[in-house]
């Protein structure tokens, strides 16, 4: 059924062995780092309802904006972030910040339950 050439295997049917473990490997790597953004963006909608939730409705308030700065450096440069934008901007910061981290944690998961030898 397989027939071995000196660069790869492919089936009777021609489907090269060594290209289809390239679109599987990939196909699992975009699916890892699907779920880790997945898993990110639950991270902070849970905030964001907790503080719409405990702060917002339960004081009858609404942050129109936010300033990001240093804690206790009062010459620090403000950003003013619209609180609509918050979910956005800490959904970015945590998956560049965390997101490559959690892909290999996930993946070496996988690997163990698998029980591969890698």
């Amino acid at each position: 059924m397989f027939s071995s050439t000196k660069h790869s295997h492919t089936y009777s049917n021609n489907i090269n062995l060594n290209n289809y473990k390239m679109k599987t490997t990939n196909a699992i790597e975009v699916a890892l780092r699907e779920k880790a953004s997945a898993e990110i963006d639950q991270i902070v909608e849970r905030f964001i309802q907790d503080i719409k939730t405990n702060i917002t409705d339960k004081y009858r308030t609404s942050g129109y904006y936010y300033d990001l700065k240093e804690n206790g450096c009062s010459d620090s440069p403000k950003i003013h972030v619209k609180a609509t934008y918050v979910d956005g901007v800490l959904k970015r910061m945590l998956t560049e910040s965390y997101r490559d981290r959690m892909v290999q944690c996930k993946a070496a998961e996988l690997i163990n339950k698998l029980n591969l030898d890698i």
